[in-house]
């Protein structure tokens, strides 16, 4: 007679929540643990700032516009690539200052994340601004390279709040597991090749 495997066990759903509002991390984990190095997640983010969500949405609008900006070279500004890549940034750009970057999300989180959202809601408002301003093949270049570098930008630094939110012994060992890296590169055979 068939039987069917068991199912896997199903982790406890309180794994994957954040804590409670009255919880802090301090009082349910110790430093250095899983959490800590990975700072705030998409998952934990969802509907509360969410740093990773409004940097995919730099990034979302980066790639349409370039995306956009070579359509444009080779078909012309009235593209129906180049308008729905257009729609696109501005959907994005819209649903990140609308949800991720409302002033009820922004206003609880820690100082240093919420002065990083108002950062990026100047740096979304005037690029969308820009978008609006897109009268020729000139405009979409400036707003592609301005989305670029704000993607860039907005990345750089929830890389380094990420790495600040580390406790200093971990902050420690990756420094000096990256200036390892950086000294065996250095010291790799054919480096004069590549200069």
């Amino acid at each position: 007679m068939f039987r069917f495997p068991q199912p896997p066990r199903l982790p406890d759903p309180r794994e994957f929540l954040p804590p409670l509002p009255w919880e802090s991390r301090q009082e349910t984990e110790a430093p250095g643990t899983a959490s800590e190095l990975s700072a705030t997640s998409q998952v934990e983010g969802k509907g509360k700032g969410c740093l990773p969500c409004s940097a995919d949405h730099f990034s979302t609008v980066a790639g349409a516009l370039s995306e956009a900006l070579r359509f444009a070279r080779s078909e012309g500004m009235e593209h129906p690539e180049v308008l729905s890549r257009l729609a696109l940034c501005f959907d994005e750009l819209n649903i990140m200052e609308r949800v991720d970057l409302k002033p009820e999300v922004v206003a609880g989180l820690p100082e240093a994340e919420r002065e990083t959202m108002g950062r990026a809601l100047v740096a979304s408002r005037n690029l969308r601004h820009m978008l609006s301003d897109v009268k020729g093949l000139g405009d979409l270049e400036r707003a592609a390279a301005e989305a670029q570098r704000q993607a860039r930008d907005f990345r750089s630094r929830l890389f380094r709040l990420n790495f600040e939110r580390l406790g200093p012994e971990v902050r420690r060992r990756v420094t000096e597991k990256a200036h390892q890296i950086l000294e065996e590169a250095a010291h790799q055979p054919g480096k004069e090749e590549r200069q």
